[in-house]
């Protein structure tokens, strides 16, 4: 059976975990982050960009290992964010969009750029960007199956 991990929050850097039918807590993550960009991949549970009390949007990220019940940090991100969009899809990390400044309020751009992490070699690797600048969207992923005709 899974386990669902909910991190962050405004002001928070605390985790907990759902399994079984209760909310367990697990090990605070590294940074506190407001608006990151979260998704398992490979294992892990990532939690990627944000915002921190007071601070600009974050550039870095960490990951959860629940087989160890400890948080990582990652090699920085290309590009700072909030507000991201994080999905898994054949083991690698994609982050797309957010914001480059706070909020768009106070005069930030929604992003267009899209990272992928690679979790076997550590690394971030720029992808070509979206078409629009998107914030606080959503990613699915859909598994091709033989009943759907390819795009």
């Amino acid at each position: 059976a899974g386990k669902l991990f909910v991190a962050g929050g405004q002001d928070l850097k605390s985790a907990e975990c759902f399994h079984k039918g209760q909310w367990v807590r697990i090990p605070n993550m590294l940074e506190k982050r407001f608006g990151a960009a979260g998704a398992a991949c490979a294992g892990y549970v990532y939690a990627c960009g944000g915002k921190g009390k007071n601070q600009p949007n974050l550039d870095s990220a960490e990951r959860f290992d629940p087989a160890i019940g400890h948080w990582e940090a990652l090699p920085l991100m290309v590009t700072r964010r909030f507000g991201g969009i994080a999905q898994s899809v054949q083991n690698k990390l994609y982050v797309f969009g957010g914001n480059d400044y706070g909020v768009l309020k106070f005069g930030g751009t929604r992003l267009k750029s899209v990272e992928c992490f690679m979790p076997e070699t550590g690394e971030w690797q720029e992808m070509p960007e979206m078409l629009e600048g998107r914030s606080g969207a959503f990613a699915a992923v859909v598994i091709q199956d033989a009943w759907m005709p390819e795009v």
